[in-house]
């Protein structure tokens, strides 16, 4: 049976990663695996267990922005081939927001259809015969255990909403700074918003006092990221952030090989920090985690595999 997935959909990796991890772990703990040729044997596991689950699995990429259309599915082992994915009657992507809820994969929006909701089926993109009740173009959107939050949209950058997945959208408050083109995701269970096309700001949103509260910004000797990616590691805790258009320190923007990491410390602090840089600069560019720690990066048609 052929399997299709967008590539924001991290389920079958992460479970497939997860459990491996958690069989490693296991293996190593045992009290009678204390000498070296055992602990080898267990990360020799580790490695086919991760061959074995993820290695025959693929993930799809599509190329929507220009003509013509194509569909790629990309294997862990690093190949590309063509792939026969439908877009479906009333769809698109280019300029849309996807977001796993649920399991299941949504797309929202999009540049000429701006009200869009539709799913992943099999192997075709499906218009759900809902529509939004609100533009949605070049968005950012994210999704916990019972919301996905659709946000900072061209038209309401300082703007999320919510939806539980039926019924009607709720909006929160208005962000202190505008984060259209930067980031919006789950750490630590908290609505963590991140830089955008004219900050380098991080907020917290409190659901309590539904308001948002600053936290940092991600990087003294940088002003504005846009157009990056973002994934998040170590069972929420962590988020990586990399690449994306950045000034460094310069009165403009340009493609950056930065990455950073936003953490919480053993106190329940949030904290930025450089991670190490990539190998090549990157925008516009997509992300998926493999496992609990490994990424892998993507633009074009250039991968890049980074722990």
């Amino acid at each position: 049976m052929k399997l299709c997935y967008f590539l924001i959909s991290t389920s079958i990796a992460d479970n497939c990663g997860d459990f491996c991890e958690a069989e490693h772990n296991a293996c190593v703990s045992n009290s009678f695996c204390d000498n070296l040729d055992c602990n080898s044997q267990c990360y020799r596991d580790f490695a086919n267990c991760l061959d074995e689950c993820i290695n025959d699995k693929t993930i799809l990429i599509l190329k929507t922005h220009s003509d013509p259309i194509w569909s790629h599915t990309f294997n862990w082992g690093g190949q590309a081939t063509a792939a026969d994915f439908e877009l479906g009657s009333s769809t698109q992507v280019s300029y849309s927001c996807s977001v796993t809820f649920k399991n299941e994969n949504y797309v929202f929006g999009g540049l000429n259809l701006s009200h869009q909701i539709s799913k992943v089926n099999g192997c075709s993109l499906e218009n759900t015969g809902e529509s939004l009740p609100f533009r949605f173009d070049n968005g950012i959107c994210t999704a916990d255990s019972s919301a996905i939050y659709l946000c900072f949209e061209y038209d309401t950058k300082h703007i999320c909403r919510t939806w539980p997945g039926y019924g009607d959208f709720s909006t929160l408050a208005e962000s202190e700074e505008d984060h259209y083109l930067g980031g919006v995701n789950i750490i630590g269970g908290e609505l963590i918003a991140f830089v955008g096309k004219g900050t380098a700001s991080t907020e917290m949103y409190n659901h309590g006092e539904d308001e948002w509260n600053f936290l940092a910004d991600i990087d003294a000797d940088v002003s504005f990221l846009f157009y990056t990616t973002s994934v998040v590691i170590d069972g929420g805790a962590e988020m990586l952030v990399l690449g994306g258009y950045a000034n460094e320190g310069l009165a403009y923007p340009k493609s950056t090989d930065l990455t950073w990491r936003l953490k919480i410390d053993s106190n329940g602090e949030f904290n930025w920090s450089r991670g190490k840089r990539l190998l090549q600069p990157r925008d516009s560019h997509t992300v998926i985690r493999k496992g609990a720690k490994q990424v892998i990066s993507k633009i074009e048609n250039n991968f890049q595999s980074w722990k």
